[in-house]
């Protein structure tokens, strides 16, 4: 480094100590100059959340982290932390806010219900049609009378899930899954309890697509993800983007291989990749910048400044509203969740009633409090290398950093 070069480099670093005590702090300040993180952020000290995560990182609870926050209509903070595997690992690299991750069920509401929000501003779609009315092979063992209602409020009737180690493995193809959810018994009344179920989000995603005719995934991009300018999210990514998304699980079961690319739930994998209840992958990013257009009610300035409504105002207030009128204990709205009723809270201490979002399996958790006008996105990868080494834990790492993230702002 020739003398000119240190003078430039000394002068840089004198302007960002001058800035300190607006942009976060000395440890804040620290941060930026570390290999591992790729961090935004302005005007509020967020040192107190980088303690946190750090703490979670180290104690393996997840290798890595991008979070993205909204506050009153601005982006105003985004972080990369950590690395993608732990130390020793393969794939030992940092991530950043380009890192994709498999968002598992948050796939729930940014896939299949964004898309039946988008059918049912067309008219295209009722909330209380019946599912026998798009799927005939769905009328049997009392099924006849669910309706799209029902499976967005998870009250159908059907189990959580399909066991898949009753299938010969040679009959786990796309058509004999669909086959078999069509053809399944109730595990209870209809309406009368809510029972969270993957099985309601495959056959909302198979009600969409026979209502348009072309794939879940097509009808995302063309439809919101396109004009939302969502370029990181997608369902199958490419193996051009391998290197930068995160993996998930080794699955010592099916694939026998480390989940990487392609995506870790087990009943979107047998589905192709593409499914109502799993399958997307993106960035915190991006997943923030829908967020906060549903803090809009459905308006989103695009980057040429043109306003693009994505869905109307009286939708996205009807399905991030708990439903009421159901016999049981309930905080769920329609495909989107409340706050939920459970010790631990996903989106922290600090959300509000009006408060709406969603978790994924693999570590990954978006909310939006309508009160506070905040949307904050966590990704993380808490299964690798596997979904149980990490406990109680990754519980407690989505309520710390949401109320962490909360205290930052004044809350």
């Amino acid at each position: 480094m020739n003398q000119k070069q240190l003078f430039v480099l000394l002068a840089i670093l004198c302007i960002e100590m001058s800035t300190i005590s607006c942009n976060g702090g000395f440890e804040s300040f620290l941060k930026k100059f570390k290999l591992n993180a790729d961090i935004y952020e302005k005007t509020y000290d967020w040192s107190s959340f980088y303690q946190i995560a750090d703490t979670f990182i180290q104690n393996r609870t997840t290798p890595g982290l991008t979070v993205s926050v909204y506050y009153k209509n601005q982006s105003i903070f985004s972080a990369a932390l950590g690395n993608q595997t732990y130390p020793g690992d393969a794939l030992n690299i940092p991530v950043d806010n380009q890192t994709f991750y498999d968002i598992a069920s948050l796939s729930k509401v940014f896939g299949v219900t964004a898309a039946t929000m988008r059918l049912y501003d067309q008219g295209l779609i009722g909330l209380d049609n019946l599912v026998i009315t798009y799927i005939p092979e769905f009328n049997n063992h009392n099924k006849a009378n669910i309706t799209i209602r029902n499976l967005l409020l998870h009250n159908s009737g059907l189990q959580p899930d399909l066991d898949f180690t009753l299938f010969p493995q040679s009959t786990l193809i796309p058509s004999n899954i669909k086959d078999a959810i069509y053809h399944i018994e109730l595990q209870y009344p209809t309406g009368t309890q809510y029972v969270y179920s993957d099985l309601n989000m495959v056959i909302l995603q198979e009600v969409v697509q026979r209502i348009t005719n072309i794939s879940l995934d097509v009808f995302l991009k063309l439809n919101v993800y396109g004009p939302l300018e969502m370029n990181s999210t997608m369902f199958n990514p490419s193996p051009l983007y391998v290197h930068n998304i995160a993996p998930t699980e080794f699955d010592n079961v099916y694939r026998h291989e480390l989940c990487h690319g392609i995506v870790h739930d087990e009943t979107a994998w047998f589905l192709g990749g593409v499914s109502g209840n799993a399958g997307i992958f993106s960035t915190a990013n991006d997943l923030a910048k829908f967020m906060n257009m549903m803090l809009n009610r459905g308006e989103y300035i695009n980057s040429k400044g043109k306003k693009v409504q994505i869905f109307e105002p009286e939708t996205v207030d009807l399905f991030t509203t708990k439903a009421t009128n159901v016999p049981y204990p309930n905080s769920r709205a329609l495909g989107w969740d409340t706050v939920p009723i459970q010790s631990v809270l996903p989106c922290g201490t600090k959300f509000s009633p009006l408060s709406f979002g969603h978790t994924g399996f693999t570590g990954t958790t978006a909310w939006a409090d309508k009160e506070k006008d905040l949307a904050i996105v966590i990704l993380a990868n808490r299964v690798y290398p596997d979904r149980n080494h990490s406990g109680t834990a990754s519980l407690y790492f989505r309520q710390d950093t949401y109320t962490q993230i909360c205290t930052i702002l004044g809350y």
